[in-house]
């Protein structure tokens, strides 16, 4: 999977069109294993944004909304301290 992901960033690095941004998302959600996608396009926040947005579930205020750095505990979750299960 880390592969596929791998292969994706510099396919991106070397032709980032739109098109081909939706083609690596389709197959982020295809493939699953959102946290290895957010890996291996660590220095690309705008990916990093759309798996964000796109895999179902993701909590976007769970990062940080200029570099997408995680944000611990997470706000206004509803339990104590904002804490996880």
């Amino acid at each position: 999977m880390r592969l596929i992901a791998i292969t994706s960033r510099d396919d991106l690095e070397e032709m980032g069109s739109e098109n081909l941004k939706r083609a690596v998302i389709e197959l982020a959600l295809a493939h699953g294993h959102f946290s290895i996608w957010m890996s291996v396009f660590s220095e690309d926040v705008e990916m990093r944004k759309r798996f964000v947005n796109a895999f179902p579930g993701t909590a976007t205020d769970c990062f940080h909304t200029v570099e997408l750095s995680t944000v611990s505990p997470r706000p206004d979750n509803g339990l104590d301290g904002g804490s996880k299960v």
